[in-house]
């Protein structure tokens, strides 16, 4: 997913799930998460803050997003990724390899601008407008998703709200999404556990067939197609 290798070799998640919190203590509620993103806050955070973070999360992969740490710091020890906004400078990205490169992505962009991820040192996306519609998976919201998982060729990560059903999160993962992002502010405690749940509980993702298959209308029994009209004779005799 562009965190970093699984430090237990565990069959990779159906849905990664991704808990957002800012610069608090991370909640009990997150323990369900596969990676934790630190998100800005109000104060910058120290190396004490992210020493503490590492300890607590040693067994977890862990961010941060841009914005966070004061300008021109390194990414702390420890860090498995960072996400990057759009407009965050091309200097601010971490030099090594080994640190994931989270791209925040909006859905309305140009589909040229949306490939363009393709050419950049990105591992995954987020959505980060995906919620703008509001908090139901709409079919307008799959529509959008698919389009843009048909579009990049790395994994795409979308905000979920705590009250995401099971069937939502189906339908996300059928229209190509590999991860859902949960914020902490909104979660009740042992929440992210429910998720988490569903999650493992969710079918194999079926193989999509690159055939179209032919439309078909419902149509009643009495419903016979129309007799094609045979061509009138005396329509030459107009033009005698």
């Amino acid at each position: 997913m562009g965190f970093r290798a699984n430090r237990n070799n565990q069959a990779a998640p159906k849905l990664v799930l991704v808990a957002e919190a800012q610069d608090t203590i991370i909640p009990e509620t997150f323990e369900a998460a596969d990676a934790v993103v630190i998100m800005p806050g109000k104060t910058k955070l120290n190396g004490n803050y992210f020493q503490s973070i590492n300890a607590d999360l040693s067994e977890k992969a862990w961010g941060v997003a841009d914005g966070t740490m004061r300008a021109g710091a390194k990414p702390p020890d420890g860090c498995d990724f960072i996400v990057f906004s759009a407009l965050s400078p091309v200097a601010s990205l971490p030099e090594d390899e080994t640190t994931g490169k989270i791209l925040q992505l909006e859905s309305s962009m140009d589909d040229g601008l949306i490939r363009a991820v393709n050419d950049l040192p990105v591992d995954a996306v987020v959505i980060a407008d995906s919620l703008e519609d509001g908090p139901t998976v709409t079919l307008h919201r799959l529509m959008i998703l698919r389009h843009v998982t048909h579009l990049v060729s790395v994994p795409v990560i979308v905000p979920v709200i705590a009250g995401v059903t099971a069937a939502e999160l189906k339908a996300l993962r059928e229209a190509g999404v590999d991860g859902v992002l949960l914020n902490a502010a909104d979660t009740a405690a042992g929440k992210a556990k429910d998720i988490k749940k569903l999650i493992d509980a969710l079918p194999a993702r079926p193989s999509r067939k690159k055939t179209k298959t032919e439309a078909l209308l419902p149509r009643g029994s009495a419903y016979r197609e129309p007799e094609p009209e045979a061509p009138d004779k005396d329509d030459d005799d107009d033009w005698e």
